[in-house]
Parts: C-alpha cells; structure tokens; sequence
C-alpha cells in the first residue's frame, strides 16, 4: 500500500513508482498527475509547427 500523500497526488501508485526511480518529489508529482488528467497526455511529444528554415544550415535566417 501506497503512502497517503493527500489530495495534491492523483495517483500515488504512479506517484510512488517515479519517487523509486529517482524521480524529485515535484516532477513525480507533475508527471502522475498529469496521467491521472484525461485531457494532458504527458508521453505525446508537442511542438506541432514546422521548423524554422535557415537554422538547420547554421545560418542566419
């Protein structure tokens, strides 16, 4: 059984499984609440724009 860390912690299970890891006591926090959210996807990877161009070829744009 997990610790009871309150109402701050949506899934302590996650929560506890990250604090094991290593993981700071915030970002494990940040990360399994953010699971426990149906509207955050923390394991998507964001930046949906384009690139900009100039950059890739170390010039200026």
């Amino acid at each position: 059984m997990t610790k009871d860390h309150g109402p701050s912690i949506k899934d302590p299970d996650l929560y506890e499984t990250l604090r094991d890891k290593g993981y700071s006591e915030e970002k494990a926090a940040r990360i399994s609440n953010a699971k426990a959210n149906p509207d955050m996807h923390p394991s998507e990877k964001g930046g949906k724009a384009p690139p900009l161009r100039g950059l890739d070829q170390g010039g200026a744009i």
